[in-house]
């Protein structure tokens, strides 16, 4: 037979038990959302690197536009922007056309853009992520 200090105990053990559930609930969830934040923003930081990336390939391509706007220019070159860097392949002429191609990359992320202008007027045909 149980006696009131028993239900007493009894009760002391079902609070403390119930405060451990709680306890471990609240801690996943904070340790649930905090991985959320983390993989946030290592997504935020790729995408990033991916623009920065091709910003950069991009302004290589005007970078040659503009040289061959002053004149005889074959490509085959790095070019510094900046801290980063962007390499521009040697230019192919096919019949009234050039075709320019630049890679930079950023961070691991690599953009390699081709552009086919008019090679007398210099005026975009086709652009290009490869």
């Amino acid at each position: 037979m149980y006696t009131t200090s028993d239900k007493k105990q009894n009760t002391g053990f079902v609070a403390v038990i119930t405060a451990i559930v709680v306890t471990l609930i609240i801690t996943l969830i904070a340790m649930v959302t905090s991985t959320t934040s983390y993989l946030g923003r290592v997504d935020t930081t790729r995408i990033e690197s991916k623009s920065m990336s091709r910003q950069i390939a991009e302004a290589c391509l005007e970078h040659a536009r503009v040289k061959l706007a002053v004149g005889v220019y074959t490509g085959n070159e790095a070019i510094a922007i900046d801290s980063y860097q962007c390499t521009l392949d040697p230019i192919i002429v096919s019949g009234a056309n050039k075709i320019l191609t630049s890679k930079a990359t950023v961070d691991n992320k690599t953009t390699k853009l081709e552009l086919t202008i008019l090679a007398t007027t210099l005026e975009t045909v086709t652009f290009k992520e490869l």
